[in-house]
């Protein structure tokens, strides 16, 4: 990238916080449009155009109109519903909005969601036929080619659904993903719609920061807006950590937070739970113990909220961590009560969940790769591959069982501790990170 094109990249794009990389392929895109015949002399012609990926939320449509405006062209929007709004059939707009894009000679023909109508695998909610749409496009596609002007920019939530000569070179000759924002990402996001509003003393944005791990820049926005709801709501002048917690779990959990009706011993019970995941996530990956609280949401009685992780590759000892807090509700109950209650369906079967990607992903060979139960008939002897899976299936409850063992005897070394994690969470009904970490520290000091 030019020195030009990073001047240019600092002072533009207001609306995309973070995501460096992708603000950097929008001041390239700026760039060859306002400095075209420069390139012309060297040879170089412009990208036939761009195709922006991943997941909703991410801000794909955003970047596509802050380029529009920034070099001051047109948009041409195609899209399944925009011509359902316009009470014209899709194939119908895509011929209408490449003319009109040639009459005009300089513009961006926007393609949205184009996986949704062009697609080699079709969402069946959508186009039933996209074949005739797909040869449409592409001779649009190929068209435009004399049309120096013209830029397109599509965007879709998978690129998997195409077919290979949709999105060859010479018709989209560069392909972005947008993954979900990296801490870095999320840390400038949040502070972007943050702004000028004032945090509690007690919120941290590096909190905020790792709350949010795997979420998308649209949700991070709505949970800052929540919290800015709950605040003008309140009569606050500070945005407290309950206003963000409170936000994501609506967000997460779809649902409100109900009112706590459960009798003393019920609450009782659902703390061990919630605080055995808290005592064995701080033991294991302390950094990522966010909160704790028994206010019921959607169908949960409770809730422990880990912070999430960036890291792509995961280790067989995070798998197993992973596991051991997940099954450390159930036991804790357990080891504290001597009782079973029910809600624990979630957490065995994310346990099984893990326990089977563990498998899946080679961590113990080919003997228990997920290849066994692909297909009965891959190896010409159901008795073989009914042994192999079989022994898979033996695997996963080996590392379950020898989990829950080892989760059990942690735990009861340290019921002190859960008797007085669980205390304060039925008084206070929720548990910043800041209160479980003194709270445990302060028990397993006069332990030793």
């Amino acid at each position: 990238m030019t020195e030009n094109t990073k001047t240019i990249q600092d002072n533009m794009f207001p609306n995309i916080a973070g995501y460096e990389k992708i603000r950097e392929e929008g001041a390239q895109i700026v760039d060859i449009i306002q400095r075209r015949d420069e390139y012309y002399k060297v040879g170089a012609r412009c990208p036939r155009g761009w195709f922006f990926y991943g997941e909703p939320g991410m801000g794909k449509t955003q970047l596509v109109k802050d380029i529009s405006a920034y070099v001051n062209y047109p948009i041409i929007e195609i899209s399944t519903s925009d011509a359902i709004r316009r009470k014209v059939s899709i194939d119908e707009d895509v011929v209408n909005g490449f003319a009109e894009a040639k009459k005009l000679g300089k513009c961006i023909v926007f393609i949205d969601e184009m996986d949704k109508f062009a697609g080699f695998k079709k969402y069946v909610y959508e186009i039933s036929d996209n074949l005739k749409t797909q040869k449409i496009l592409l001779h649009e596609l190929d068209e435009i080619k004399k049309h120096d002007g013209i830029i397109v920019i599509a965007t879709g939530n998978r690129k998997d659904y195409f077919d290979d000569v949709m999105l060859r070179s010479g018709r989209f000759d560069r392909h972005v993903m947008f993954h979900k924002p990296e801490a870095n990402d999320r840390e400038a996001i949040i502070k972007h719609f943050i702004k000028d509003t004032k945090l509690d003393e007690n919120v941290l944005i590096e909190d905020l920061v790792k709350m949010t791990a795997g979420r998308s820049c649209a949700e991070i926005e709505c949970m800052v807006n929540e919290a800015k709801i709950a605040l003008v709501k309140n009569g606050d002048t500070s945005l407290k950590l309950y206003y963000f917690t409170s936000a994501l779990n609506r967000i997460v959990l779809s649902d409100i937070p109900k009112d706590v009706v459960k009798s003393n011993e019920q609450q009782k019970l659902v703390a061990y739970h919630e605080v055995g995941h808290a005592l064995m996530g701080y033991l294991l990956q302390p950094d990522n113990v966010h909160y704790v609280s028994i206010i019921p949401q959607g169908q949960a009685s409770g809730k422990t909220k880990l912070n999430g992780d960036d890291d792509i590759v995961k280790s067989v000892d995070f798998y197993l961590q992973t596991i051991k807090i997940g099954l450390a509700g159930m036991i804790s109950v357990k080891v504290m009560a001597n009782t079973m209650i029910s809600g624990n369906e979630s957490d065995i079967n994310k346990a099984w969940s893990i326990a089977s990607k563990m498998c899946n992903e080679g961590f113990y060979g080919l003997e228990y790769g997920s290849h066994v139960v692909v297909n009965n008939d891959a190896y010409g002897d159901h008795r073989y591959a009914t042994f192999l899976t079989d022994s898979r299936a033996k695997k996963m409850l080996e590392i379950l069982q020898r989990a829950s063992d080892e989760v059990e005897k942690v735990l009861s070394l340290h019921k002190d501790v859960i008797e007085e994690l669980a205390v304060n969470l039925v008084e206070k009904k929720e548990l910043s990170r800041h209160e479980i970490v003194k709270i445990i520290e302060g028990k397993m000091g006069s332990e030793k």
